[in-house]
């Protein structure tokens, strides 16, 4: 069998390695705190949603509201055309 020559780890291999490395742990932190980031987000449009839902209710229903004072003024109106 032929000797394998040994390969020890040197500064130069480390220096080589070292920005590689790096830049992919900066970039699967910057991934994970954007998808984090989009995540929140969209609970937060979530919770939106449901409060435009039940504001776009209560709009409505003041609207009905609204329109039933109308009627009764309308009404109250033609009494009173009546009386004079």
């Amino acid at each position: 069998m032929a000797d394998t020559p040994k390969t020890h780890i040197t500064y130069a291999n480390v220096r080589f390695w070292l920005p590689l490395i790096g830049l992919l742990m900066a970039w699967a932190i910057t991934w994970g705190a954007m998808t984090a980031r989009v995540l929140a987000l969209e609970r937060h449009v979530a919770a939106h949603d449901v409060k435009i839902e039940v504001m776009d209710t209560t709009f409505t229903e003041i609207q009905i509201t609204l329109a039933q004072i109308q009627s009764d003024i309308a009404h109250i109106r033609e009494q009173m055309d009546k009386k004079q």
